[in-house]
């Protein structure tokens, strides 16, 4: 439960005191998969692959201790099959494809010995990853092929429909366009169906690369406009879920108050009934015992009075408090608006961005404020432009654009840098200085995602450096794609190195 609410921590601490019980008991199956619940938590949330690597590794040891003690346990083989697969995808992301290849052929050979055809079909896809990352496209197909058959063979539809896309891709990256799309078009039709918008959107992204390589660019744009639609409706659907879940508590709990306040009623309701009975029995009986009950009933109206007048303060309570909860989201919402004609004014006027022969800027924040930004500048004849990505959305995001532009201000503007790589060197040093960015295990890893040029009319070049963002020219319509460093400006998990610097001729027109 606490792995999957993100509590890794819990998780772990639970996992624990599992394998310590497990220990003691000598039960070596389950003390395999206590250490392996543990590597899962370790790999999933990328704490620490080496670890999660060191605990698989264990449980391997104990499960082929089993097996040598009980070949024909069929759990203790499906235990050895899982925990190859799950080295195998450890290797992959520490990019040890010739370690990944062999745990994933081991676990093909016991998934294939069990007959389990869904082990078959998750190991075949996991071989096709590796083939295809690796650019060994034919044996690509045979592996996502054998793994489609299998899905096929056992109905699951959504497994096909990311293996049909997985083929489509293959298919793309060896240049089999016609192939690519109607493996595309099909894993579409079974996305749809079960109303996988994930699938979905990433179906259309994909079809997206085949027509713009085809030269085909209208359906291109059609199709990338579609996977933009599906993606963010994608996350307005999370967004939306979150707030059923926040509104399904508070029906629950006004639920449980409504409960309570019927049963004081009910309960009120019975002692006047009760109280009824004994006037009417005390008028039949004699004078003292009236006065009494008339005492009794002075005193319980005394006590109904001061709880009608408690509700109506609790009353008064409740509307002043939402009163207030509303005055404060206003006043929020009135100072994101004026942190937003703040933040449009930051950006480079159009008298700057005039300078600019030919231009179209498309920036569309999607909340009230923008995690995204453009920078530009001229300095020694030549002009500096720059487009970003920061962490988060929203008020999170703005604030490191706005961190973001003061860097590039004071580096460009304040000394002699005009070099692409060295701009962004300096700009996420800046960055992980300012934000105290240390690299320790735990820590959030804010940042941002750019693309910077240097552009020389006057040489008829241009430079380049990108932090994740590529660079495209069109040229004798051609699409020219300039590759990005595969690291962002902040606090990297790999060792940070300088940024590369493209020089690019470039022509009139």
């Amino acid at each position: 439960v606490y792995k999957t609410m993100g509590e890794y921590d819990k998780a772990i601490e639970y996992y624990q005191e599992n394998l310590k019980i497990q220990e003691a008991a000598g039960n070596l199956i389950k003390m395999a998969w206590a250490r392996t619940n543990i590597a899962n938590v370790y790999f999933a949330f990328e704490i620490d692959f080496e670890l999660a690597l060191e605990y698989y590794q264990v449980s391997l040891d104990l499960f082929l201790t089993h097996n040598e003690e009980k070949p024909e346990d069929v759990l203790g083989i499906m235990g050895l099959a899982q925990t190859y697969m799950n080295m195998g995808i450890v290797y992959k992301e520490l990019d040890s494809i010739d370690n990944a290849l062999d745990n994933f052929s081991t676990a093909l050979q016991y998934f294939e010995n069990l007959d389990n055809s869904a082990g078959i079909a998750a190991t075949q896809r996991n071989l096709g990853s590796v083939y295809m990352e690796e650019g060994n496209f034919r044996e690509a197909l045979e592996a996502v092929q054998a793994s489609l058959d299998y899905y096929h063979e056992i109905g699951q539809l959504k497994e096909e429909a990311e293996d049909l896309k997985n083929l489509g891709k293959i298919h793309y990256h060896m240049q089999n366009y016609s192939q690519a799309l109607e493996y595309m078009n099909q894993s579409l039709v079974i996305s749809r169906e079960l109303d996988l918008k994930r699938e979905m959107f990433d179906v259309y992204r994909d079809k997206s690369n085949v027509y713009r390589d085809m030269g085909n660019f209208r359906p291109a744009l059609e199709n990338y406009e579609l996977y933009t639609v599906l993606k963010d409706s994608s996350i307005r659907e999370e967004n939306l879920n979150q707030i059923s879940e926040l509104e399904t508590k508070y029906q629950t709990e006004r639920v449980e108050r409504e409960n309570v306040l019927l049963n004081t009623q009910n309960e009120l309701q019975e002692a006047q009934v009760k109280r009824q009975r004994i006037f009417l029995f005390s008028v039949i009986g004699i004078s003292i015992i009236i006065l009494v009950f008339g005492f009794v009933v002075y005193r319980q109206y005394q006590e109904k009075k001061k709880a009608n007048i408690l509700l109506n303060e609790q009353n008064i309570e409740i509307k002043q408090q939402r009163d207030q909860i509303f005055q404060q989201k206003q006043e929020i919402t009135d100072s994101i608006q004026y942190a937003s004609r703040i933040q449009n004014a930051i950006l480079p006027p159009d008298s700057m961005l005039s300078k600019l022969q030919e231009h179209f800027i498309l920036y569309k924040p999607r909340d009230i404020v923008s995690g995204d930004y453009y920078w530009m500048t001229l300095k020694d004849n030549k002009t500096i432009v720059a487009v970003a990505d920061c962490t988060g959305h929203g008020v999170p995001g703005a604030f490191m654009s706005m961190l973001g532009i003061s860097f590039m201000n004071e580096i460009v503007n304040k000394s002699d840098e005009t070099q692409a790589n060295e701009i962004m060197n300096q700009l996420r040093g800046n960055v992980i200085s300012s934000l105290g960015q240390t690299g320790e295990e735990g820590e959030a890893q804010d940042g941002m995602d750019m693309a910077l040029c240097v552009i020389d009319t006057n040489a008829m070049k241009i430079q380049y450096s990108g932090a994740y963002n590529p660079l495209y020219i069109i040229r004798n319509n051609e699409l020219l794609e300039f590759k990005p460093d595969k690291m962002p400006i902040g606090i990297y998990r790999e060792k940070s190195k300088p940024f590369s610097n493209h020089d690019i001729d470039i022509e009139i027109g």
